[in-house]
């Protein structure tokens, strides 16, 4: 299928052909699904290769096969290949030398308790003498600018800086293929794009052969030689970055909708796919409405405030603003800092948070938010301060690791389980009627497939969605989420919003959330915080909040920010668009 739209580079002679798939089905244990169907690809030599899909079309489990010790139990037809050889005939110390492998949570990977030695673990389980070890562990360590913190602890390290030694430690080992699963799916915007970046300088510098799956396009699509679009578990399209466009277009698949923000608002607003960097538009936009007149500028800019005030009045779900209650939750100069250290991560900090909205935490790795949760859910007991709730309310909190809540063997028994431990919740309902809602719960998320597996077999995104499903079962009032949308493709986001913003109109649910996913706090939360420097830097409604920051902002703000400085969303392009037709 994929032949009529190979690239230049997918008509290279088989010698640079370093990974294949040929004719490749494989379902999991339990499934009654193909998770990969007739699967026909190559991946050459010194390339960058981006796979993209829906969550569960593939992508997790594709990369699983090109590592013995990643690869889980099904039922398997076809090959899979490195240079020639099967991968499954290869012996474990070829795969470590030759093909590498960095998960999204970093913490699942990290196995010594230094640096150092977490860099060196890879060579010492391969036999190198000491010399050899201490040689390439240096070289690594300057490569990566992580010799000032050689000597540390890795539990002291943020998120960016575990990640960062997770493929420090990997490419130690010099591999020749690099495999990265969602590389910065725990990451803030600032250490995405710096770990990012080094992995093109990896390409570009050692000829590594990367294969990286990604929902966020926007820092690594002008990089890609090459993408693969993987739905419902089969290869729709093999090629570059203009063919892809091209073909999703032929196709009009909702994939086009996962494309980084610079293309879709240029084709929003020319009609265009021929730019895709945030300054390739920017300069078109610039040059494009320069001479738009001040009265449909200002036109723009007020129907834009306009359809929030609408937004954050339908969310809030109140009759008028007399109705305004106390906070649900207030917290008042509250500090902490954990047992072996003196050092406050959080210090003197104060927020409330209103009943029935939506507020979204941000900040950078090791800021302290998932710590902020830890303490309003009294996991962690503060230094000093104090947290008030508001009584009779059910608080439910989902950790950013979503593995940790699952306890059973199958998806199904994962979901009762939640139900038959709130009895009170479910009072007065049949059996029959109990399994009804464990599989509506299912369906809702696109797990219905999966209902035997087991949790752990799942891919980062359906993980997330299944314990999605669990918390929603227990029926909060107040639903408090680690970075929810991680491991999501652009399509189950929307739904995931659709259904909070559902609670929160319909139930007067209150959400508080953590998170990096900018893009998705613009469009559903109804204010962000700024957490920095131990405490709230900023506090404001989503617009005002994110036209007035640099790096943590949307991509569109990116883009627009220079003629129209309080657009912030993709929908707000459309806006603009309709309005700059009369001019």
């Amino acid at each position: 299928m994929t032949d009529n739209f190979n690239t230049e580079i997918n008509r290279n002679n088989d010698e640079n052909n370093i990974i294949e798939f040929k004719n490749f089905s494989f379902s999991y244990s339990g499934s009654d699904r193909l998770a990969l169907e007739d699967i026909n690809l190559k991946v050459f030599e010194g390339t960058i290769n981006l796979v993209i899909g829906k969550s569960g079309s593939g992508k997790t489990s594709l990369l699983k096969m090109l590592k013995t010790s990643l690869m889980p139990a099904g039922k398997y037809s076809g090959t899979v290949s490195f240079k020639g050889q099967e991968i499954s005939q290869m012996d474990l110390r070829s795969q470590t030398e030759n093909i590498g492998f960095v998960s999204q949570n970093p913490d699942n990977q990290i196995v010594t308790d230094t640096v150092w030695h977490e860099l060196a673990f890879g060579l010492e389980n391969l036999g190198l003498d000491n010399s050899s070890i201490r040689s390439r562990v240096a070289e690594m360590a300057e490569y990566f600018g992580i010799s000032s913190w050689y000597e540390k602890k890795t539990n002291t390290l943020s998120g960016g800086q575990k990640q960062l030694v997770n493929l420090a430690s990997v490419m130690v080992t010099r591999p020749k293929v690099l495999l990265l699963d969602e590389p910065t799916a725990q990451l803030d915007p600032v250490a995405s794009k710096r770990f990012l970046d080094q992995i093109v300088s990896l390409n570009r510098d050692l000829g590594t052969s990367i294969i990286m799956i990604e929902h966020n396009l926007e820092n690594v699509f002008e990089w890609a030689d090459t993408v693969f679009a993987l739905d419902s578990s089969k290869l729709i399209y093999a090629g570059n970055k203009d063919g892809l466009i091209t073909r999703l277009n032929e196709l009009n698949s909702e994939l086009k909708m996962s494309l980084p923000k610079p293309v879709l608002v240029y084709e929003k607003l020319s009609g265009k796919t021929d730019k895709i960097t945030i300054p390739q538009v920017r300069r078109w936009i610039n040059n494009e409405f320069v001479d738009m007149p001040d009265n449909i500028r200002k036109n723009v800019e007020k129907l834009l405030e306009d359809s929030e005030a609408e937004a954050d009045n339908t969310l809030k779900n109140t009759e008028n603003k007399a109705d305004k209650k106390c906070p649900i939750i207030s917290i008042k100069n509250l500090s902490f800092s954990y047992k072996d250290s003196n050092k406050d991560v959080i210090s003197n900090l104060n927020l409330d948070i209103n009943e029935g909205e939506i507020t979204a935490i941000l900040g950078g790795n090791a800021a302290g938010k998932s710590t902020l949760l830890k303490l309003i859910t009294k996991v962690y007991k503060a230094k000093t301060g104090k947290i008030k709730y508001m009584k009779d309310k059910r608080l439910i909190a989902l950790p950013q690791n979503p593995l940790t809540i699952f306890t059973e063997v199958s998806l199904e028994e994962e979901l009762a389980e939640a139900i038959m431990s709130n009895p009170a919740l479910y009072k007065g309902l049949s059996l029959e009627e109990k399994k009804q809602i464990v599989e509506d719960s299912l369906k809702s998320m696109g797990l219905l497939f999966a209902r035997k597996m087991h949790p752990y077999d799942l891919s980062g995104g359906e993980a997330q969605k299944l314990a999605l499903a669990k918390v929603l079962l227990m029926k909060p009032d107040i639903l408090l989420l680690d970075e929810p949308t991680k491991g999501l493709d652009v399509f189950f986001k929307e739904e995931l919003a659709k259904r909070l913003e559902g609670l929160v109109k319909s139930e007067k649910m209150t959400i508080l959330l953590v998170t990096h996913d900018l893009e998705w706090a613009a469009n559903h939360a109804n204010s962000c915080a700024l957490l920095f420097d131990k405490n709230i830097a900023s506090r404001d409604k989503v617009r005002k909040f994110f036209s007035g920051n640099m790096f943590f902002t949307t991509s569109v703000n990116r883009i627009m920010s220079d003629l129209f400085k309080n657009c912030i969303k993709l929908s707000d392009v459309d806006k603009i668009n309709n309005l700059s037709k009369d001019w």
